[in-house]
């Protein structure tokens, strides 16, 4: 028996040799790809190399395979219509990992965290992605809370308002006695100029002449003069008194200034602020709407051409805006804390209030310094800017068609037939989907190469 199984050996090697030839000359022009032929496997292997199932997720039905199955021909498996986003795909061949669905970056997550942008009061919303909610950030936690009970203040302002007021005043009346003092010295020039080189003690000399025995007549001039003198010497007084005065009251006005300028700059680049901190906003918006899409998942290319694409195009073409924004965010803050440092370092108006005169002074703009440094530790701009690059990937990704569909590593059978087990798991099971986790099995037998059984010998396929 060995022996007519030696001798036939060659026979069937030959026989098999010649089949295979056989089945690899004529050429096959039927179509590829055709609605009547769904599974096609009898096609020229010169126009692909690569035997494909294909599964389409959205149908459940699968569609054209391009060459038939052989031995050593590598093998994919396709899936169509599905968001990989939303889900995970793995296929293993029998108890061996086949291919994993090559990893995208995990934006998804950075897309769905909540600290990036917070309310401008500090506090931290639990949002469910799933649920109907508006942006952690909104026009509400920007209202300006104004402190209606600084009638206090008010006065301290009213007290230091005045005392500025006064250092003009008081300029002015200064030049008046000055102005009076210069026409009284010119009346005396005419008459006697040597009185003008010491008035008081010309004054003495005028008593002791009043005093003497002389005519009325004489004796009333010489009154009129010692009076005028004495008005030049009250004068002279009075401006020197003034001025004095005048100094302490143009250190308040000094002071006065500092505070109003600055303080009037820390409140017009609050506004600035705040002005780009609401746009600001516009990126977690952005980063929560796609979050949203990227993880539907029904979502298919067609479906989000139809409903997303022109959103999508209006969100990458104001991100450089956005960009923009966090740059003149930063620029504005860094001029506000500027005004701030310059309005608390003011040592002319500190000396003249106590501590507590000075806290109300300053307590408005203090409330605004502190909401200006909450906003700005919430902008970070390096994070932002990283999130911003996040939006443009996903975008980018979910107006691409090859992001709905998924193609395992090729793998080339050696056996009689090739095993799929296919897993396809929601990432995210918040979403209400009616679609449920698949989890199923694909066989495919092999064709070609030679096989030997105990039974029947040697045996071509």
């Amino acid at each position: 028996m060995k022996k007519l199984l030696l001798l036939l050996l060659p026979a069937l090697l030959s026989s098999v040799c010649s089949a295979q030839h056989t089945q690899k000359s004529p050429k096959d022009t039927s179509p590829l790809n055709t609605e009547e032929n769904k599974v096609n496997r009898s096609v020229d292997h010169s126009k692909t190399n690569t035997y494909e199932v294909t599964y389409n997720f959205r149908t459940g039905v699968y569609e054209n395979n391009n060459i038939p199955l052989k031995v050593h021909v590598p093998t994919v498996f396709r899936i169509i219509n599905i968001n990989r986003w939303a889900y995970d795909i793995d296929i293993k061949l029998r108890d061996s990992v086949l291919a994993l669905s090559y990893s995208m970056e995990e934006l998804s997550k950075e897309l769905s965290r909540d600290d990036n942008i917070l309310p401008e009061d500090g506090e931290k919303k639990n949002t469910s992605p799933g649920e109907e909610s508006s942006p952690l950030l909104s026009e509400k936690d920007l209202s300006d809370d104004t402190d209606k009970n600084n009638t206090t203040q008010k006065g301290d302002y009213v007290k230091l308002l005045n005392q500025a007021l006064r250092a003009q005043a008081e300029r002015n009346y200064i030049e008046e006695l000055r102005s009076q003092l210069k026409r009284l010295q010119e009346s005396l020039l005419s008459q006697n100029a040597a009185l003008l080189t010491d008035p008081k003690q010309s004054v003495q000399e005028l008593d002791r002449e009043i005093a003497s025995p002389k005519s009325a007549e004489e004796n009333d001039s010489l009154v009129l003069l010692r009076n005028r003198l004495q008005d030049i010497l009250l004068k002279d007084s009075l401006i020197k008194t003034r001025e004095e005065e005048l100094k302490s009251l143009e250190t308040t006005e000094k002071g006065v200034k500092i505070f109003m300028t600055n303080a009037d700059l820390v409140i017009k680049n609050f506004e600035k602020l705040r002005g780009h901190y609401r746009n600001l906003i516009r990126i977690k918006e952005y980063s929560y709407s796609l979050y949203t899409i990227a993880n539907d998942p029904q979502l298919t290319y067609d479906r989000f051409t139809q409903k997303h694409k022109e959103y999508c195009t209006e969100i990458t073409s104001s991100l450089p805006w956005l960009s923009n924004e966090i740059d003149l965010f930063k620029e504005v803050y860094y001029d506000l804390v500027h005004n701030y440092d310059e309005m608390k370092y003011n040592y002319e108006l500190r000396n003249m209030l106590k501590e507590g005169g000075w806290d109300k002074m300053h307590d408005r703009v203090n409330q605004l310094k502190k909401r200006a440094d909450n906003m700005n530790s919430k902008v970070e701009g390096d994070k932002l800017k990283k999130e911003i690059a996040g939006i443009q990937y996903t975008a980018g990704s979910l107006s691409h068609e090859d992001t709905y569909q998924w193609i395992s590593t090729p793998f080339q059978a050696t056996k009689d037939v090739v095993i799929f087990d296919v897993e396809i798991k929601k990432k995210n099971n918040d979403h209400q989907d009616t679609r449920k986790p698949r989890k199923f099995r694909h066989e495919e037998f092999t064709k070609g190469g030679i096989r030997t059984d105990l039974g029947i010998g040697l045996a071509m396929s």
